[in-house]
């Protein structure tokens, strides 16, 4: 069963369709007041000399400190530079060597309120630290204290960077620094080492070993302080498989002393890698524990041990790209997140996975799993991803991707900056690129889905406004065309100074003038030989005002008496873009009204032939019946004179017809018929005609399907036409019909048919164009001269009009309008809607 759809539905349709595919379109281009978050990223042009910045608060009051180090190239000195919040500079501390790359550490050894830097530099074989209190200028409070050496010259001595936690070992009330050194290729040293600032020296570390061990951090177990090691990785690089080697990883604590919290727990699988963090709160401490990325066998584990060492449970995990986080504080939430399947779980202390959330991107590694820039008390992740930053809500339900360009090669710092209760800012620095990042929740954010839909509504108005504007036009346009070219009046349109811009038919006839072009011509040069119009043109050029006149032209074989009516075009400000002049002729009613009577004359004419004819017609029928039987030898004689008499009285009976039809046409009997239709069975009458010299164009408009016509009269008006325009290109040429639909503005913008019916002939003469639908006019032969009085009595009683444009030696037009609808009964409804 097929569904019809209404038309003013596909329009709603089409126009939806159109406007979702502008709503995907205009998205990525108009602000994007949407976005999770609101990000804005500033580079910092600031010069520094091959710079390692760290923003810091020294004296904790909420607004950062930077911390920066620099060298110049080719000398091996290096210096650290310590700008107050305000970008004023406190002091700077030059080093003998240079500085080991990411290897800051902030931290408050005496408990005073304010931190001191420690600074880790290293020549080709040794490694040195430096410390310093910013309150006090131009001191070291450590100053070139050697740590280690490498156990050989090295090519390379690849230091990693070190990182260090404070915390009291002797129980002398300040803290000690406790640090790791990691060696790459070059395998040593490795291990924690001691360094007490009070006392100026190392005071332990740990055993030796190939072990590699990374991410020291200090944990609080039932009042103890650990040290918990968060990284290992199986790197193999030693040269020999010893206890505690790098072949390894390794699940290490250590307490205060650097010693072994519980004998060290080995995953011997090659190239594995282990993360750990503390779990639960401080009288509840266990560790948990993932294992992925073995080479050998490819798995991943979860895993929970207390603080014996002892595993308590495990959980194996598909796949080897696997992350685990901490977010927040007291307590943190530890998060598994799935990379691969993008996909993260928080883990509970029985380690089930439940409630898996999906996040949208891929990334990389965590960066920071506790930023809070904008201080909201929610704690978002950043995440790297190639050249992109990416940040997550603790819920990963929002999520923004920052690009950075060039970043993200070699090493790099990422520091935050406090700026008091204003929000923070994250400060990025690889080499001479430096940014300052800030963001905060989108409040708008939670409406991204109105703001599409609203979108969506706001362009589907607008494309359904332009649609009803466009086809407002096109009716104004072709009423106005109707108008302008309507034969009735003639009508003129003139720009200010008098150049013709457009003017009908009409009007040419009206003045005789003969011409077809004429176009920005000057209308007091092609209207000269009228004075009397002329005139009346001076009189409109230059004012404002309305004129309503007689007009009367008796020159050059022009006699006209009309109403002329014009006036000034006015647009926005009251300012004149041309003219509009209206010619009536009102000489043509007397003429209809004189053809009314002169048809109602013929009328009874006609009637009064009709009777007496009849009578002839049997009683000449009767007598050549007789005189076969009575008198067949004269019957044979008389025989042609009686044939033509006949002949003559049905040609006289013929004629009397003709008069009736034209001036008593039978009430039309309308029906719905396919145009279509109408105009094929119609032109199929004169076959003989197209198979062989003539050739119709057809063209049909799809808006156009069936009319409210009587399809015997209308065919009768059309094949009237048709014979005419035959006659005209003397059986040879080419004739187009054109069928559109128009809205006509003269009659309450109905939908009327325009049927267009053009021929490639010689035209019509100027001296009998105004003749051309009086009855018997003709300039045939044999022609009868009712056809085109025929049809022109049809169209009207069908509430139509005809027009015929034509110029001598060009071609002829005839343009016939014909409501779609029932006339009478629309127009009883419009009248019934006027009075309510």
């Amino acid at each position: 069963m097929k569904i019809k759809i209404a038309p003013n539905i596909k329009l709603y349709l089409f126009i939806g369709a159109i406007a979702l595919l502008l709503t995907l379109a205009v998205q990525p281009i108009i602000p994007d007041w949407f976005t999770p978050f609101k990000v804005k990223i500033e580079k910092d042009r600031r010069s520094f000399p091959n710079p390692c910045i760290q923003y810091h608060d020294f004296d904790h009051d909420g607004y950062s400190e930077m911390a920066a180090l620099k060298y110049q190239q080719n000398i091996d000195e290096s210096a650290l530079k310590i700008y107050a919040y305000n970008g004023g500079l406190i002091d700077q501390w030059t080093f003998e060597e240079r500085w080991l790359p990411n290897s800051m550490i902030f931290g408050d050894y005496d408990h005073d309120g304010n931190d001191e830097v420690y600074v880790f530099t290293k020549t080709a074989d040794s490694l040195f630290l430096y410390a310093i209190d910013y309150q006090q200028p131009s001191r070291f409070l450590l100053y070139r204290k050697y740590i280690t050496r490498s156990p050989k010259k090295n090519k390379k001595w690849d230091l990693r960077p070190i990182s260090g936690v404070f915390l009291d070992s002797d129980g002398d009330g300040y803290d000690e620094l406790i640090f790791n050194v990691m060696a790459g290729a070059a395998a040593y040293p490795r291990g924690l080492y001691s360094y007490s600032i009070r006392k100026q020296k190392l005071l332990h570390q740990t055993v030796k070993s190939s072990a590699f061990l990374a991410n020291p951090e200090k944990v609080n177990v039932n009042h103890n302080a650990f040290i918990l090691m968060k990284g290992s990785f199986a790197s193999s690089n030693a040269e020999a498989v010893t206890p505690f080697s790098d072949h390894s990883s390794w699940l290490t604590a250590f307490d205060s002393r650097l010693n072994f919290v519980f004998p060290p727990v080995e995953f011997p699988f090659l190239k594995s890698e282990i993360i750990a963090l503390p779990f639960g709160l401080q009288n509840e401490r266990i560790i948990v524990l993932l294992i992925n990325k073995s080479k050998v066998r490819p798995f991943a584990r979860l895993m929970l041990f207390n603080w014996l060492g002892q595993e308590l449970k495990r959980l194996d995990l598909r796949g080897t790209d696997w992350a685990l986080v901490q977010s927040g504080k007291n307590p943190k939430k530890t998060i598994l997140i799935d990379k691969k399947h993008q996909r993260l779980y928080q883990v509970s202390s029985t380690l089930e996975l439940n409630n898996p959330i999906q996040y949208p991107i891929y990334f990389n590694s965590v960066l920071f799993s506790d930023l809070n820039l904008d201080k909201n008390l929610k704690f978002e992740l950043l995440m790297r991803h190639e050249n992109r930053l990416q940040i997550f809500s603790a819920d990963f339900q929002r999520f923004v991707q920052i690009p950075i360009h060039n970043f993200f090669k070699g090493f790099y710092n990422i520091s935050i900056k406090e700026n008091g209760e204003g929000p923070d800012q994250l400060y990025l620095q690889c080499g001479d690129e430096k940014y300052f990042l800030s963001y905060h929740l989108n409040p708008l954010y939670p409406y991204r889905f109105a703001s599409h839909v609203a979108w969506f509504l706001f362009l589907f108005l607008l494309v359904y406004a332009g649609v009803q504007v466009y086809n407002n036009f096109s009716a104004y346009r072709t009423t106005l065309h109707s108008i302008l070219s309507n034969p009735d009046r003639g009508v003129m349109l003139l720009t200010p100074n008098g150049k013709i811009k457009f003017m009908n038919h009409t009007i040419i006839d009206q003045f005789k003038l003969g011409i077809t072009e004429y176009k920005e011509r000057s209308v007091f040069e092609l209207f000269a030989e009228y004075p009397s119009f002329i005139n009346v043109v001076q009189n409109l050029l230059g004012n404002s005002k309305k004129i309503r006149q007689d007009l009367s032209i008796n020159e050059n074989n022009a006699h006209l008496k009309a109403l002329l009516y014009a006036k000034p075009i006015q647009v926005l400000f009251g300012f004149i873009h041309g003219y509009y002049i209206e010619i009536n002729d009102y000489s043509r009613p007397i003429e209809d009204d004189r053809l009314k009577s002169w048809s109602k004359t013929v009328q009874k004419m006609a009637h009064d032939i009709k009777a007496p004819l009849s009578s002839i017609n049997l009683n000449m029928a009767t007598l050549n019946l007789k005189l076969a039987d009575l008198a067949p030898k004269t019957y044979t004689i008389i025989e042609p004179e009686l044939k033509l008499i006949l002949q003559e009285i049905n040609r006289v009976k013929q004629k009397t017809i003709n008069f009736l039809k034209f001036t008593n046409l039978e009430r039309p009997k309308p029906g719905w018929v396919r145009v279509e239709d109408l105009i094929r069975q119609t032109i199929a009458v004169f076959k003989s005609y197209s198979e062989q010299s003539v050739h119709f164009y057809l063209d049909f408009s799809s808006d156009v399907d069936r009319i409210y016509v009587d399809e015997q009269q209308i065919q009768m008006a059309l094949q009237a036409i048709i014979e005419n325009a035959i006659d005209a290109i003397r059986a040879r040429g080419a004739i187009a019909i054109t069928v559109n639909k128009v809205d006509a503005v003269h009659d309450r913008f109905n939908a009327y048919v325009e049927i267009d019916i053009a021929d490639t002939g010689p035209g019509i003469p100027q001296e009998i164009r105004d003749k051309i639908y009086e009855p018997y006019f003709t300039t045939k032969k044999e022609g009868t001269g009712m056809g085109l009085a025929i049809a022109k009595k049809i169209i009207q009683e069908h509430h139509g009009e005809i027009s015929i444009y034509s110029t001598e030696n060009f071609s002829t037009i005839v343009k016939i309008m014909l409501p779609m609808s029932n006339h009478d009964a629309s127009r009883q409804q419009n009248e019934t809607n006027d009075r309510s």
